[in-house]
């Protein structure tokens, strides 16, 4: 995501950097009025691989061995990996629908508003 902030400031269009000075913007306005809004498209989608990379690595965080002692967080990841190691498809199964279910839900609830949000108008 830092990449993408700062790629987004390189990529933008000088005209727009002398605009923001001509109106004597603050570097807090052209943070908020010019840099973010032209950076927010990468941002989003950036947001969306991160929380993909996150629900990849769920079971290995909430369920881990160190030394002798073993640490099971409450969650998602940690009950399929319970599920797997007991071999038990029924919970595998229940566990599946409510990561899909999640996952669904952030899509519908957070991500498609943020990106309807970002379309340009038709004039």
């Amino acid at each position: 995501m830092a990449f993408s902030f700062y790629s987004s400031l390189k990529s933008l269009p000088k005209e727009l950097n002398e605009a923001s000075a001509i109106y004597g913007f603050s570097r807090w306005q052209k943070l908020w009025q010019l840099e973010l809004p032209y950076a927010a498209i990468g941002l989003i989608w950036n947001s969306m691989v991160s929380v993909a990379g996150g629900w990849f690595f769920l079971m290995a965080c909430e369920m881990f061995v160190l030394g002798s002692r073993d640490f099971r967080l409450p969650g998602l990841g940690s009950y399929l990996q319970t599920a797997a190691s007991l071999g038990n498809m029924t919970a595998i199964m229940w566990g599946l629908l409510v990561m899909i279910g999640i996952i669904v839900a952030t899509d519908q609830i957070v991500w498609r508003p943020v990106i309807g949000m970002e379309r340009p108008v038709q004039v």
